[in-house]
């Protein structure tokens, strides 16, 4: 089974204390909100005055997960419902990245994977586990996508994830 994705400001780590960062609100919380913010014509000037970007994880949070540790070559996508609308929708008004983890796949992999379903086009930078050298929940993956997408304030990006590793 998965779990239900969730999102949270600020998944890489600012000197706050963990308790005291962002509360975490499950994914259907924040398209909800999606839905609401869609009436207004203020929706992308808001958001974009509160964030500069969003870092989404992939597996279990825009594709349903896979499972540990299969071949790359057979692997499929299997999208997320509004996976992409939702990507599209948040990329009016900010920039998006992708941070996850992965056995073997590399950031060409894992775009050549998302490429059918669209999602790759609209992600600026894919970091994967295997090109840094680590897993989340080590920052280093979601640092790496700061500098690749040239920003440097961590309090202005959401990381939205699924698993409870993407918490710390």
């Amino acid at each position: 089974t998965c779990s239900r994705p969730t999102i949270r400001r600020s998944a890489v780590p600012s000197g706050t204390p963990v308790g005291e960062r962002h509360p975490i609100l499950p994914f259907e919380e924040l398209r909800t909100t999606h839905a609401l913010r869609m009436s207004t014509s203020v929706e992308g000037p808001v958001v974009k005055a509160l964030l500069d970007a969003v870092l989404v994880d992939v597996g279990g949070t825009l594709v349903m997960q896979s499972p540990p540790g299969p071949p790359a070559d057979g692997l499929e996508v299997e999208l997320r419902a509004d996976a992409l609308a939702d990507l599209q929708w948040m990329n009016e008004s900010v920039r998006l990245g992708a941070v996850t983890n992965t056995a073997m796949m590399d950031e060409a992999q894992v775009r050549q994977l998302l490429e059918p379903s669209g999602i790759s086009a609209v992600l600026e930078v894919v970091v994967t586990s295997t090109d840094v050298g680590v897993e989340k929940p080590d920052p280093k993956p979601l640092l790496v996508a700061l500098e690749r997408m040239e920003l440097d304030d961590p309090e202005r990006v959401l990381y939205i994830g699924d698993a409870p590793d993407d918490e710390e």
